[in-house]
């Protein structure tokens, strides 16, 4: 067993800040093999291994002491054909779990999914549960990917007449390799980082016979992997847009404090 402690703490919650996502198209660049002469990274899955981040939120109000958040695989499991892993974030409930796997150079994701989020009466709520279950999995990274190229994870638009006006919504979510790089955490120094960052948007457009508004939340996700260690960094930027109101910046900063990892 492999176990490695410096520094303080740090984590924002793997994949939680991925809101929406999918394995989605190739916009631009290369996504898939090593043709750039790159090494491999491989991120290690085995019941056990555990991660520790410390973490600070900070917001428009003011930022949070830092804390302390745990993730470790638990288990194994088949979705739709795949061996995924099982994380947990501990010591939260199974409602937290993650399943992740890795294919070539691609990690792919199902965050977690709480249906006590939609209101099944909803007809805006259930065309967004059903485009989010639809993109399943989500791919969060692509490890030999050159900086600059991207891929669409999910892009949907529908809009919904009621009684007192038209609601159009727009989702879609975004990835990009940020290329390799070398990161200093308090779990140590580390080279040959691969950074991508999945950027989220869902906006809403209100018209009524009262008023016209637009309501736009974006998220933005830095996630670095490096060989052999998996996460190290998670740098996660929320945006609440609101014509009528003044802007919501929510930023949560996670850094790789310990990790063991099984041999």
């Amino acid at each position: 067993m492999k176990s490695h402690v410096r520094g303080t703490t740090t984590i924002a919650f793997l994949g939680a800040a991925i809101a929406f996502g999918g394995c989605g198209d190739d916009d631009g660049g290369t996504s898939s093999g090593n043709g750039e002469g790159l090494s491999e990274i491989t991120f290690p899955f085995a019941i056990g291994n555990e991660w520790v981040f410390e973490t600070v939120e900070d917001t428009v109000w003011t930022a949070t002491p830092a804390f302390m958040e745990t993730l470790r695989i638990v288990d194994e499991r088949m979705e739709d054909g795949e061996s995924y892993y099982v994380l947990h974030d501990i010591p939260n409930t199974d409602s937290d779990e993650i399943l992740i796997r890795q294919e070539g150079q691609n990690i792919y994701v199902i965050p977690p999914f709480d249906d006590d989020e939609f209101m099944n009466d909803n007809p805006f709520e259930k065309w967004m549960e059903r485009k989010m279950t639809e993109s399943l999995p989500w791919k969060f990274a692509d490890l030999d990917a050159p900086q600059g190229a991207s891929w669409t994870e999910l892009d949907a638009e529908s809009t919904f007449v009621e009684k007192d006006g038209t609601y159009t919504v727009h989702i879609e979510a975004r990835g990009r390799s940020l290329g390799r790089s070398s990161l200093s955490v308090p779990a140590g120094d580390f080279t040959d980082v691969h950074g991508s960052e999945i950027t989220t948007q869902t906006s809403v457009t209100v018209n009524t016979r009262e008023a016209q508004d637009e309501v736009v939340f974006s998220s933005t996700q830095q996630l670095w992997i490096a060989a052999d260690v998996g996460l190290v960094m998670n740098v996660q930027t929320d945006t609440d847009e609101d014509d009528n109101e003044d802007d919501i910046v929510v930023t949560i900063t996670a850094e790789l404090h310990s990790y063991d990892l099984m041999e």
